[in-house]
């Protein structure tokens, strides 16, 4: 901070605390004319000087006011969050909490915030403390629902970093930021005791935090010590209904010669589930003197998910007798009432105008159930020593050291029942298929609904589902595990210089980081596999499913579909596998007569290694006289990364699908430069300007060299295409060339309107590169010799080898990202008696976005070029009342954001892009402080009971509709400050 801004931001703080600021009349002007911001400042100074640490802030106002600070004061664009009090972000989650500020976009995972975006991009560099923290996975970042909120002081998000910041983010950086002794005079003790009800799920759950902080002068210096532990439950239900996949027909009865559109698929899910947060954190300080610290931070934590899955699928839904997956028999899939005993289906099918899928009732549908259960635990362990050393007026030096200890372990394992009784006798010849009565799918009301109906009358069978003797028996199971570990150690060192004599120059800084991570990958396929009746292994002799008799130890039950929706979807109540059952994965799996999958060595398991060598230098400059009063940063970073992945490489047309054994390394060097620039246009109003070049590197994923065949068993999904996926270990990284410009007024306490405008041009958006490469298949078959019915016989030798359209990941086209950031935020205490606790926030964010999406085709198929950024709203707002007096504070804050691409590869759905349509959500709290110590918190979430929906390419093929619980929770705090 230039000398000028300190003096600016002191006197400002003086001057709010005096109470002086906008007249009322112009501020009441200025609310309702608030897109405009025509509001007049009144002049007023003081000449009194107060530290900046020392400005008296409390409650939401206060929190508001310290992030403001750091916005203000800042030499680079930031944009904070200060923890309200100890143990309480402004959000219960720390992405949710992120979506407030202007640019930064949320993903939800089973209601709760998880993934975050910057300004359109997923690429965003994960801190803490301002060093690196990770989740162990596949990727680089941290799982943002992993970490305790209550562990954290702050939080700060970087969207152009200057020289000094580590690299590795596009889209920005966000920096989670612990408490240490030293930041406060005394002792402070703090805890907190919380009860959620969820009440889709109908649960209550509880949550705890405790933090200890002190600090001793002694003969040997100062010492300070800070303990932070924090347990978190909670729980969940989500609620969705999708469809598959959408192909043309034009045999449909009463449609015949005409393209229409039908769902080969439709599902309904209901998941319960339970988080569990455990964090703790240490801090300790020693300040031997004035000169030197050293500190040394603990952290370490530990996340568990549990799903919990019930579902009913109905798939089959066409009338295609050449694929065995879909297979329809002789071509009667589509019921019609020209089929001998069908003459009651006098309207089977309804389209609209275009084509669009309506209704329509469908012969010999797969049905099933499922029961599934797949957990997640993930362990990250953070340590870090270092020191600060002020050498004498002008030189301070700092060194840091980390180390970073990561693990997550899953598995997933599901059962299915299969609906419908196999009829041996049945005249049309289909014995040994699935049985099931007629079944209409409807999507004519709000949600779609799935009703069996007899084959005589065209009439509902009532309860059908829900007796057992409708069912065949035990169909499928699949399994899937992971278990991944990284760690990472990493040193830095730091110089600074300042210049103390000098009326341009402020400081030099100068530094260097090393890191040495490793990574180790390990992940299963998915392997489903059908069930075989007891005490034999053809389970593909039938159709049929393996009699319940079969299996006298399994067991299932009846689950209550009836309030899927809220009761509102038209559900079946249904049988399930049991959860003991389920849950018992290992011995679950061994009774059916398989074994757990286990990991194989050449398609499962990865080992990478990564080191960086960085070093930066940045000159810090500024001039307080001028006319304008100005300050900058200009600096540049150059970093070298070299990779190492190891793993296996299937060898192209090799007859006996050999593989080999690789170890490819990768190196690259790079430059990049930044420029923040700040001009005082008067004492409370602030120009910016940012460049930089940015890179992100990619995840370790997409290094992978080995070969992934597509099972080509499903190629209907594809139009009969065979496809093969594999990463490349030579990939680069993206880069961003990026400019920023931002105009910042900052009118009161906690008050301010500002607007930015960015600019990225993004070089090497990763994407597949496909080509055509021929491999070993032992899943293909060959026309038998002499046949003149179509028969098949398993390949052999070279006959297996066949062509796939191999799809590898590669640095393609440049991408561009434009977008507008506005906010706005006011405290109106100048309204008469209880009215001056009111408070308005509002922001709103535009991003523009293109970026090349290969392969992609609309519904109609023609193909397009380029899209959005996946994931990215190019419309997003916030919207928040406050509230706030001595004892009491509300906040009730409305986010929004517009439609956004989702992927431009939906599983099973060819390359129509999948979206999810525009969404916004509605959260409150309201805190009563009962006496300097003690305080009382009620809050709610997702209070509209917001339901979200997503679609494939066109909203008229939707793919699924969501819903989750509404949250309440009230928590009492105690604060002590000695």
């Amino acid at each position: 901070m230039s000398t000028f801004q300190r003096r600016l931001s002191v006197a400002n703080s003086a001057r709010r605390r005096a109470g002086t600021g906008l007249q009322p009349t112009v501020l009441a002007l200025s609310v309702a004319l608030l897109l405009s911001a025509a509001a007049q400042a009144q002049e007023a100074a003081s000449d009194k000087t107060t530290e900046l640490d020392k400005i008296v802030v409390t409650g939401t106002r206060g929190s508001l006011t310290k992030a403001q600070v750091i916005k203000e004061t800042s030499d680079q664009i930031v944009d904070s969050i200060v923890a309200e009090d100890i143990g309480k972000l402004p959000d219960n989650n720390v992405a949710e909490a992120l979506q407030r500020i202007t640019g930064v976009q949320i993903t939800r995972n089973k209601g709760e915030g998880s993934d975050i975006m910057v300004r359109g991009l997923t690429q965003v560099r994960s801190e803490l403390n301002g060093r690196d923290i990770f989740t162990a996975n596949s990727g680089r970042a941290l799982s943002w629902e992993d970490v305790p909120a209550e562990l954290l002081g702050g939080v700060d998000v970087y969207k152009n970093p200057s020289a000094e910041l580590i690299e590795g983010g596009l889209g920005g950086l966000v920096n989670l930021r612990t408490r240490m002794p030293f930041d406060q005079d005394g002792m402070k003790l703090s805890g907190s005791f919380t009860v959620n009800k969820w009440d889709l799920r109908d649960s209550v759950q509880p949550s705890a935090s405790f933090l200890f902080s002190n600090r001793w002068n002694t003969n040997a210096g100062e010492f300070g010590v800070l303990f932070n532990i924090a347990h978190q439950e909670g729980q969940y239900r989500e609620d969705r209904i999708n469809l598959g996949s959408y192909l043309s027909y034009d045999d449909v009865p009463g449609y015949e010669g005409k393209d229409v559109i039908i769902p080969s698929e439709v599902g309904m899910y209901s998941h319960f589930g339970d988080r569990e947060r455990d964090g703790q954190y240490i801090a300790l300080q020693w300040k031997p003197n004035d000169d030197i610290e050293l500190y040394a931070t603990g952290l370490r934590s530990d996340y568990k998910f549990r799903n919990r899955e019930y579902s009913v699928r109905v798939g089959n839904l066409n009338n295609n007798t050449q694929d065995l997956v879909n297979w329809s028999g002789n071509g009667w899939g589509f019921v019609s009432p020209s089929i001998p005993g069908y003459e009651a289906f006098n309207d089977p099918f309804g389209f609209d105008a275009n084509g669009e899928f309506q209704y329509g009732t469908f012969n010999n549908a797969l049905v099933t159930t499922t029961s599934r259960m797949d957990w997640r635990n993930s362990v990250t362990t953070d340590l870090a020593l270092g020191g600060k050393w002020q050498v004498n007026d002008n030189l301070h030096l700092s060194t840091d050291l980390q180390y970073i200890d990561a693990t997550t372990e899953s598995v997933n394992y599901w059962v299915d029942l299969l609906a419908g009784q196999v009829d041996p006798d049945d005249w049309r010849g289909w014995s040994g298929l699935y049985g099931v009565p007629p079944v209409k799918v409807d999507m004519t009301g709000k949600y779609p609904s799935v009703t069996v109906l007899d084959r005589v009358t065209g009439q509902p069978i009532n309860g059908y589902m829900s007796d057992i003797s409708n069912y065949g028996g035990w169909y499928s199971h699949l399994d899937k595990r992971d278990n991944n570990d990284a760690d990472q150690f990493s040193w830095r060192a730091d110089l600074r210089w300042d210049f103390l004599d000098s009326d341009l120059l402020n400081d030099l800084r100068m530094g260097v980081r090393y890191t040495d991570r490793s990574a180790t990958t390990r992940s299963s396929g998915w392997n489903w596999q059908k069930i075989a009746p007891a005490g034999t292994d053809n389970a593909w002799g039938s159709f049929s499913a393996a009699p319940f008799s079969d299996y006298p130890n399994a067991c299932y039950r009846l689950f209550p579909f009836s309030d899927h929706f809220r009761g509102d979807s038209g559900l079946p109540t249904g049988y399930v596998a049991c959860d003991q059952m389920v849950a018992d994965y290992e011995n679950t799996v061994r009774m059916f007569g398989h074994d757990p999958i286990a990991y194989n060595p050449t398609t499962d398991i990865r080992n990478y290694t990564e080191n960086t060598y960085a070093a930066y230098a940045m000159l810090r400059l500024g001039q307080d006289d001028a006319r304008f009063p100005w300050d900058a940063n200009v600096g540049v970073r150059v970093v070298r990364t070299e990779t190492t992945v190891k793993g296996y490489e299937l060898e192209q047309n090799s007859p006996s699908n050999d593989v080999q054994q690789v170890s490819v390394k990768n190196s690259y060097t790079d430059v990049l430069p930044s420029l923040n620039f700040r001009m005082f246009l008067t004492g409370s109003l602030q120009w910016r300007v940012a460049a930089s070049r940015a890179m992100s590197r990619p995840d370790f994923d997409l290094l992978d060299p080995y070969v992934y065949l597509n099972d080509t068993f499903f190629d209907f999904n594809t139009g009969g295409v065979s496809y093969a996926s594999r990463g490349n270990p030579y990939l680069k990284p993206m880069y961003s060339n990026q400019f920023d410009t931002s105009l910042e007024w900052y009118f009161g306490q906690g008050s301010m309107l500002y607007g930015t405008a960015f600019y990225k041009k993004v070089k090497g958006f990763y994407y597949y590169d496909t080509i055509a490469a021929n491999y070993y298949d032992p899943n293909f078959d060959v026309p038998l010799e002499g046949s003149t019915t179509g028969e098949t016989r398993a390949c052999v030798s070279a006959e297996c080898v066949r062509e796939f359209q191999l799809q590898t990941r590669s640095n393609g086209k440049d991408g561009k990202i434009k977008g507008l950031e506005v906010g706005y935020r006011q405290f109106f205490t100048f309204l008469p008696g209880w009215l001056d606790g009111l408070g308005f926030e509002a922001n709103y964010t535009y991003v523009d976005s293109k970026a090349p999406a290969p392969d992609a085709a609309g519904t109609d198929g023609v193909e397009i070029s380029f899209l959005p950024l996946e994931g990215l709203s190019k419309n997003s707002y916030n919207v928040v009342l406050m509230y706030e007096k001595a004892r009491v504070s509300f906040r009730a804050a409305y986010n929004w954001r517009d439609t956004w691409l989702v992927t431009t590869r939906p599983p099973n759905a060819g390359h129509v892009p999948q979206y999810h349509d525009a969404t916004g959500q509605l959260d409150a709290s309201l805190r009563i402080n009962l006496n300097e110590i003690w305080s009382l918190s009620l809050d709610g979430t997702n209070l509209l009971d917001e339901v979200r929906s997503d679609y494939y390419g066109s909203t008229s093929r939707p793919n699924g509709w969501y819903i989750n619980d509404r949250r309440y929770g009230m928590s009492i705090r105690a604060n002590l400050d000695l």
